[in-house]
């Protein structure tokens, strides 16, 4: 049997946690019970590691996987998923007393993320990959986010039977605190059969990927690179050296940025007569044009001193596509792509990007370090077999008390039915007629049933990672549409929600996220073709950002679906940048809002808020940056003439702020923030708009 349907290639038959006992990750601990390392290291035989919390990780050091026949389920973690913070994770076998490998092995890993960057890091003490696989075999792993590495980003060395299949393995710091200086490399990759498929390296400096054959005791290095993308290498895409091995690189794409040498520009260069390759259906995208436009180099595209190979080596097969189709599914699929985190979305927008965006980093302060996830729901689960009691309810030979069913195959199908489970999880549930909408105008956000039947919900998750959302607007299911809920007899009938007699618990309530969900019962029901006010006017901050807001709803069966968020208002047009009031103009009355908090530090504000205040380059500071952002916005508009009678019925000191402000930008200065005083070069400018020559 494979891992799970979908596993191909050299790791596609780890067995993992199949039949063994469950573990709850029920905390963001470093160690101690509930923790995720906890889990690993008290596991006695096969093991399912599912998790009941949603969020970043901050290890204290790096986690050992030692044990073999182990699942890492990073699926089933609620919200934007698990990230691991500070520290690494490394699939190790042992070395016993009289030097032999005892092999991990059978250990799948899915849907993590692993950003170890470089909080905890010393050169020549720890210099950590992100994720690593060594002395180990029968390995899978799969849809994982790794970077910020100090060495490579994801290596699998020494080990047999390994697929590293839709993974992220990107942005390896370059110049961090490694002893050699400049590393930041992709992956190594020894040992026996390994296939790499469908995934995406960017923004590392070389070695996408160096494979190596180092130990004529192990087996033969060979490797199946299929299907990858390789994006804005540094040095070099990829290398060997004096290596005795077989390699395939099938259908892969590889893309040039802004970072990539010129004069090193070869899908892989080789160093051995005894390094066999076999290509085919590369393609090369070196032109940096911004156009995806890549050609086949044939041979040309390999160098240095190798065999040729016209036919692939038999290694367990993948499914293949053209370089091209394989590049549009990486983009849409790869990575912990269940919920896109910041980073992920950043990088996959440089490779968009076919040459013109990213770089290499030094550090993750660089981009902005590790976002904040979403909670997300957490269904319960009574027997803790890791299927919720909401999904084993319905199905029929399952029972939410009964923990023993999880290692029963109930469908017949081979895999027990935790197993068919957590597959259930890596497809995308779905709620076709729920949607989240929107007034551009007023704000007002709605629950919106557009089918013809009631629809079950038990539960909401609304976030936006730019703090968009006004908590105080807000209008909590528990307290405004559960019958128990305090205002419950003042909301009349419950507008679309039926069934409401169930306990409702609001989770948290932010500027970033909202989200419910019920506590016990049935929860409630939509009507068809009816809507729900989550909030009144103002729940969401109006701005121009539509595609920050994202939604989700909790389902009958315990599957949490994502639903399109739609807005409305505003004849339709999404709202123009400069327009803070959110009235479809952009008047006087957005210049009021400009002047009246010019000079302002909104720095401790969500970026949404710093926009509504004047922040249009968003950098919380409203300074001459923004008011000539807002001239120009406003002299496209209504003309020069227009704007200059806004600037002359400035009151001061305002006028002269701006003034100010504006003409030592223009004059190449950097003295962007007007406060008491400030130096620029051998000028100081005070805030009543005097100058003096100074020292």
């Amino acid at each position: 049997m494979p891992a799970f349907p979908g596993a191909e290639g050299a790791g596609k038959f780890a067995i993992g946690g199949r039949g063994g006992d469950v573990y709850h990750v029920t905390n963001l601990d470093d160690s101690g019970p509930g923790s995720l390392r906890h889990g690993v290291e008290t596991q006695t035989g096969p093991r399912t590691i599912v998790f009941d919390v949603g969020g970043n990780i901050e290890l204290e050091s790096g986690i050992y996987v030692e044990n073999s026949y182990l699942t890492i389920a990073g699926q089933t973690a609620p919200g934007g998923g698990v990230t691991l913070k500070g520290g690494h994770l490394q699939v190790a076998g042992t070395v016993d007393a009289l030097d032999n490998v005892v092999y991990t092995h059978d250990i799948v890993i899915r849907y993590l993320r692993f950003r170890p960057g470089d909080i905890n890091t010393a050169p020549g003490v720890y210099e950590p990959d992100s994720l690593t696989v060594v002395r180990s075999r029968d390995v899978m792993v799969d849809h994982v986010s790794a970077s910020w590495s100090t060495d490579e980003v994801l290596s699998t060395t020494l080990s047999d039977n390994v697929t590293v299949q839709w993974s992220m393995i990107t942005e390896a710091l370059h110049n961090s605190n490694h002893e050699k200086g400049n590393h930041g490399y992709g992956s190594i990759i020894s040992g026996g059969d390994i296939t790499f498929h469908h995934n995406l390296y960017a923004s590392n400096r070389s070695r996408n990927p160096r494979p190596q054959g180092i130990d004529p005791n192990l087996p033969l290095t060979r490797v199946d690179f299929v299907n990858n993308v390789i994006y804005n290498p540094g040095g070099r895409y990829g290398y060997g050296g004096d290596d005795f091995m077989e390699l395939n690189f099938v259908n892969n794409y590889g893309i040039s940025g802004p970072d990539t040498n010129s004069g090193n520009q070869d899908l892989f260069f080789a160093a051995d007569v005894e390094t066999l390759i076999h290509q085919s259906g590369n393609l090369m995208d070196l032109n940096r044009d911004g156009t995806l436009n890549g050609v086949d180099l044939g041979w040309g595209g390999i160098s240095g001193t190798f065999t040729q190979s016209e036919t692939r080596f038999a290694i367990e097969p993948t499914v293949t596509q053209s370089a091209a189709d394989a590049y549009a599914s990486v983009m849409t699929a790869v990575g912990a792509s269940k919920y896109r985190d910041d980073v992920d979305q950043r990088i996959l927008s440089y490779v968009a990007s076919h040459g013109t965006a990213g770089a290499l980093i030094d550090s993750q302060d660089e981009v902005g370090g590790w976002p904040a996830l979403p909670m997300g729901l957490t269904p319960v689960d009574t027997d803790q077999d890791g299927m919720p009691d909401l999904y084993e309810s319905s199905i029929a030979y399952l029972d939410p008390t009964n923990a023993e069913d999880r290692n029963s195959d109930g469908d017949s199908n081979g895999y027990t039915d935790l197993e068919d489970y957590l597959a259930l999880l890596t497809s995308p549930a779905e709620a076709p007629s729920i949607t989240l909408d929107v007034d551009r105008n007023s704000g007002e956000v709605l629950l919106r049933n557009s089918g013809q039947s009631d629809f079950e919900v038990l539960g909401y998750h609304v976030s936006s990672p730019l703090g968009g959302l006004a908590p105080g607007s807000w209008k909590s299911v528990a307290d405004n549409y559960d019958s128990d809920g305090p205002n419950a007899a003042d909301s009349g009938a419950f507008i679309g929600l039926v069934d409401a007699d169930a306990p409702w618990n609001l989770l948290q309530s932010s500027e970033y996220i909202v989200e419910e969900v019920f506590t016990s019962g049935d929860g409630g029901a939509l009507l068809a073709r009816s809507a729900l006010p989550l909030s009144v006017s103002g729940g969401w901050m109006a701005s121009p950002s539509e595609t920050d807001l994202s939604a989700a709803v909790l389902l009958s069966n315990g599957l949490v679906a994502s639903i399109p968020v739609r807005y409305f208002g505003n004849g339709g047009n999404t709202l123009e940048l400069g327009d803070f009031n959110a009235d479809g103009e952009i008047d006087p009355d957005d210049w009021a809002i400009f002047l009246a908090n010019f000079g302002a530090d909104h720095s401790s504000s969500t970026p949404i808020e710093a926009y509504l205040a004047g922040d249009l380059d968003g950098d919380r500071d409203i300074d001459a940056l923004d008011f000539v952002q807002f001239r120009s916005i406003y002299t496209a508009i209504h003309g020069p003439a227009a704007f200059q009678s806004l600037v002359t019925m400035v009151p001061e000191p305002g006028g002269a702020k701006l003034v100010l402000g504006t003409a030592l930008l223009l004059g190449g200065r950097q003295c962007l923030r007007v406060r008491r005083r400030h130096r620029c070069g051998r000028r100081a400018v005070r805030a009543g708009g005097n100058s003096r020559s100074g020292r």
